[in-house]
């Protein structure tokens, strides 16, 4: 779906979508990297992570857009191996939102260890949902490798059917880029229109660390 966003529907050259704006990325607090990584489309030298601290989050609001997902990516940039091996990430919760108040728990992994040096992105399945989600995140909700309570994440993705308002279609062309099936269907839930005028969610991220957290050793 972000990658999906990103190409104007399917239309045009990728746009990271945090970058244009199409939806907004937050962090609890951020150490290496900026929130445009987390949502990238290509793995490759993205290093994003968060100071160690228990329950450290990442956050995508899709703005306009809602999702009602079935599966999700997340992605590890490993060229670092000896640096950031610690920080793969083994225990989360996934959770979707419709108003940044109740979050659903829709995956929960626990000392999972799938993203590796050798697998560097790895994808997940969901249990069936019915609702329709503004908000999503990842928590952790134990230790990355070796102990650390760093969350690190890049080139998310987010798997569903998806839907948006008429007006955020791109202009008629001919030419189409869509490389990859997606359910296009513009039937919104009840509550969408709703959803729409909501006021910006998150604030600015803090990159500086709480008191009680001490910054990783810097390569």
């Amino acid at each position: 779906a972000l990658n999906y966003i990103g190409c104007k529907h399917g239309t045009a050259k990728w746009v990271n979508p945090h970058t244009s704006g199409k939806v907004h990325v937050s962090a609890s607090h951020i150490q290496v990297g900026d929130c445009a990584m987390v949502v990238d489309n290509f793995l490759s030298v993205q290093r994003f992570f968060t100071f160690p601290h228990p329950n450290s989050w990442i956050a995508i609001d899709l703005k306009s857009y809602r999702i009602k997902p079935t599966g999700y990516a997340i992605g590890h940039q490993s060229r670092y191996i000896n640096i950031d091996g610690a920080h793969y990430i083994r225990n989360w919760l996934f959770e979707g939102s419709v108003d940044n108040f109740k979050w659903d728990l829709l995956d929960a992994r626990a000392n999972d260890k799938s993203i590796n040096f050798n697998n560097p992105r790895a994808c997940f399945s969901i249990k069936p949902c019915s609702q329709y989600y503004r908000l999503l995140r990842i928590r952790l909700c134990g230790p990355a490798e070796l102990g650390i309570y760093t969350l690190s994440v890049s080139c998310f993705e987010v798997f569903g059917d998806l839907v948006w308002p008429k007006e955020l279609d791109p202009p008629p062309t001919t030419t189409t880029t869509l490389s990859f099936s997606i359910n296009k269907s513009r039937s919104p839930p009840p509550s969408y229109t709703s959803l729409v005028s909501y006021p910006k969610l998150f604030p600015v991220v803090a990159t500086t660390p709480p008191k009680d957290i001490k910054p990783l050793a810097q390569p």
